[in-house]
């Protein structure tokens, strides 16, 4: 993968990206099994990068939030209840819901993400936490004000995200908000350097290696998923374009 990724016109980010091992020697250990490079160059960032803001999950949960808020800020919702679909620690959902003051915090993922990923269950005990199957959200028709959906859909294949399209707009109130984080999949090889961009995330920050065995990517470009939305009767009502290198975006959808 990296091999492909260093003779296409991502090489510059990549190495940047990497800039902690040079090019040269990355080349020599591309013949490497994928896990086992990967633990290697976990090794070398955390050797010159021991206090690396980005890995910082306070730093990442403000700038996050304050990205929601340029876009949210003008636009008008009910504030009853608050669902996040995917959550890892539920520290961004509990900083979403106060930026959107709304008290009652939900969240939901499927079972046993947390012993695959080893996250921390004590943030779940801040807000109001459920397993679900992946597709049916339990909760009522007509009883969530706001979804957030942060980066999940491209790990769901289409049919089964439609699937959970369906039980979104089944649970959301009417006027109610869908705000949306993907990335645009765009251009030639992007798919590609988007797998490198998780397995930058979750391999060399976290050294959480089973994604390059287990994870599942179904990327979709923002004209798909928008057609998908409409679907279900979900109009687009803003959407921020803010990562230039990987195409990623925040949209807000209201239930029509």
């Amino acid at each position: 993968m990296l091999l492909e990724l260093l003779n296409t016109k991502y090489k510059n980010i990549i190495l940047k990206k990497l800039y902690f091992i040079s090019e040269e020697k990355l080349m020599k250990k591309i013949n490497y099994k994928e896990k086992k490079l990967f633990k290697m160059l976990h090794k070398y960032f955390w050797k010159h990068n021991k206090n690396n803001a980005e890995l910082n999950s306070k730093y990442r949960t403000e700038y996050k939030t304050n990205q929601l808020n340029n876009i949210i800020k003008d636009i008008k919702y009910n504030k009853n209840k608050y669902l996040d679909i995917g959550c890892e620690e539920c520290i961004m959902p509990i900083s979403y819901g106060n930026l959107l003051k709304i008290k009652n915090i939900n969240c939901v993922n499927i079972h046993n993400w947390e012993s695959s990923y080893g996250l921390s269950k004590k943030n779940m005990n801040l807000c109001n936490f459920q397993y679900y199957d992946g597709i049916n959200l339990p909760f009522n028709d007509s009883s969530i004000s706001v979804i957030s959906c942060e980066m999940v859909l491209h790990h769901i294949e289409k049919t089964k995200r439609n699937l959970l399209l369906n039980n979104m707009y089944r649970v959301l109130e009417n006027d109610g908000l869908i705000i949306i984080r993907e990335h645009n999949l765009k251009g030639e090889n992007f798919d590609l350097f988007l797998d490198f961009i998780h397995r930058y995330y979750d391999s060399i920050l976290l050294e959480k290696f089973l994604w390059i065995e287990k994870y599942d990517t179904h990327y979709m470009s923002f004209q798909e998923l928008l057609s998908e939305f409409r679907q279900h009767n979900l109009k687009l009502i803003k959407i921020n374009f803010f990562n230039k290198y990987d195409n990623s975006y925040i949209a807000i959808f209201r239930k029509l």
